[in-house]
């Protein structure tokens, strides 16, 4: 189950089993990284016990975040901003710097500057 923490993907090019409550645009992004990324092998959906206590994408299905293996956050990040539109991309949390279609690059203020992975959180769609 992808619930809660980051956790070991499937083998790379793998489907995760689909959980009908998560954002279609997770799993279509999803599949298209570990593509274009096979070495990433950790994935986060559902947020954990500190996200629950706030308002958050990860409580919703409406977001993903994916681990940084060998130094790949920015060619990741580059790569899902250029898939933001087709995907229905809200924004994108990494190494202290925030991302929205309509804003480019901002720097991030948040506690958590997201540097061990890239926090993507999608437009509410249908799931």
């Amino acid at each position: 189950e992808f619930r809660q923490k980051i956790v070991p993907a499937r083998p790379a090019r793998a489907s995760m089993r689909k959980d009908p409550a998560v954002n279609a645009k997770v799993y279509s992004l999803y599949e298209k990284v570990s593509a274009k990324f096979p070495t990433v092998e950790n994935w986060g959906i559902w947020g954990d016990e500190k996200h629950k206590a706030r308002n958050s994408d990860p409580n919703t299905g409406n977001a993903i975040d994916i681990a940084i293996t060998k130094n790949k956050g920015d060619e990741i990040t580059k790569f899902i901003t250029s898939q933001a539109v087709e995907e229905n991309v809200k924004y994108l949390i990494h190494n202290g710097r925030i991302w929205r279609p309509s804003t480019g690059w901002k720097p991030y203020n948040g506690k958590d500057k997201h540097s061990g992975h890239v926090h993507v959180s999608f437009n509410q769609s249908e799931k």
